[in-house]
């Protein structure tokens, strides 16, 4: 299936007000809302990747953690933020996980080297 932005604000919409209008079905729209839903976990495992492998010389122990907003999470903020699913900026996330302040004052400094081009 074709996933367009107007299909996929659609089905956001109509789920997070459980409001569906004569032509749309509600297997459909779940079906395209998970697409796109499903369309963010490439990028985000490729995020996760480079980001383990940015870190591979650092040394230290870390932990990379990933994570998809769960589908009822989502549609709950769409109904209270009235805001479009095409615009919706809280989907996933990665974040790294170290043991405490001083080592993310490390780790930032790490990765600030990494990406300052020599």
């Amino acid at each position: 299936m074709k996933l367009t932005k107007s299909k996929i604000d659609r089905a956001g919409q109509a789920l997070a007000k459980g409001r569906c209008n004569s032509e749309e079905k509600p297997v459909e729209l779940e079906a395209v809302f998970d697409q796109d839903r499903k369309a963010h976990l490439q990028p985000l495992t490729e995020c996760t990747l480079e980001l383990q492998h940015w870190l591979t010389d650092y040394g230290t122990k870390y932990y990379i953690a990933q994570r998809l907003k769960r589908k009822l999470r989502t549609l709950r903020k769409l109904n209270r933020l009235s805001v479009r699913l095409t615009q919706f900026q809280d989907i996933d996330g990665c974040r790294i996980i170290v043991s405490d302040n001083r080592a993310v004052d490390r780790l930032w400094k790490f990765l600030e080297e990494k990406m300052t081009p020599a």
